[in-house]
């Protein structure tokens, strides 16, 4: 069954992870979902992103980055936001699509 979870990590593989840094768009999204998908009660684990990554041939630094910041957000770590909003409705609902 595809939960909210595989489709988060759907999410963040659509964004370009053959790069060490993520671009400041890409990385203000990301933490912004994660920030929804723990505030839904759906944490997203630093390790569970470290696998995926690993399967999906992401840069090592990007995937680090990603699993980093999940973890900093699960456990209520402050994390800047450069760009918020970059979580739209139509987003977050297919994530939820998937409740």
């Amino acid at each position: 069954m595809f939960t909210i979870l595989d489709q988060a990590l759907v999410e963040l593989d659509r964004m370009n992870t053959s790069v060490s840094a993520p671009h400041s768009v890409d990385e203000s999204k990301a933490k912004e979902m994660l920030s929804y998908l723990k505030s839904l009660g759906f944490p997203l684990a630093g390790e569970r992103i470290r696998k995926f990554g690993l399967i999906k041939g992401w840069n090592e630094e990007y995937t680090r980055k990603m699993a980093g910041w999940a973890d900093k957000i699960n456990v209520g770590e402050r994390v800047v936001i450069k760009h918020p909003g970059q979580l739209t409705e139509l987003f977050k609902n297919r994530l939820t699509d998937h409740l």
